[in-house]
């Protein structure tokens, strides 16, 4: 008898596009801004400049830190370093 349940891709692909990791130390670079820290994610891709900024800014919008966009970790409290994180792109 076949167990009944997601196969081995099926698994991959809802990890891989509903599954994230926030890290505890937030992965950030110390000296570069929130809205930087998450176009470098975006520089893997065939993405402009500008549509690479416009994607973090939108972002961090989402998350609520549209005004910090241009703070480094450092300015930013514990949970707006997490929210960041996890406006990352995957």
């Amino acid at each position: 008898m076949k167990p009944v349940g997601i196969d081995r891709t099926g698994r991959g692909l809802l990890r891989r596009r509903f599954l994230g990791f926030v890290f505890q130390g937030f992965n950030s670079t110390a000296r570069t801004s929130a809205v930087e820290n998450l176009e470098r994610r975006l520089t893997y891709g065939d993405i402009s400049h500008r549509e690479r900024r416009e994607k973090a800014l939108m972002a961090l919008v989402h998350v609520g830190l549209r005004a910090r966009a241009h703070h480094q970790p450092s300015e930013l409290t514990g949970g707006q370093q997490q929210r960041v994180a996890i406006a990352r792109p995957p």
